[in-house]
């Protein structure tokens, strides 16, 4: 990402790039997560992830992601 000066990396989908066996362990998710992060940080990249909704559930979007809230609850802004 730094040799092409890449700005933006979109991972579609996260449930398809990470080997989370259980999206509700929120130690798991974040685990999977650090090395996206990481990249961000070390790139200066924005980082989006593509996820899905729980499943018959309305709600504002930004709790409504599937498994654990860590997964939203990690996005940071500079």
């Amino acid at each position: 990402m730094l040799e092409y000066n890449i700005g933006l990396l979109i991972v579609d989908s996260l449930s398809k790039f990470w080997n989370v066996k259980n999206e509700n362990d929120a130690a798991e998710v974040e685990r999977e997560l650090k090395p996206l992060v990481q990249i961000a940080r070390d790139t200066n990249a924005a980082v989006l992830l593509i996820h899905h909704n729980r499943k018959n559930e309305k709600g504002d979007g930004l709790g409504d992601a599937r498994g654990s809230i860590v997964s939203v609850a990690t996005a940071e802004i500079p």
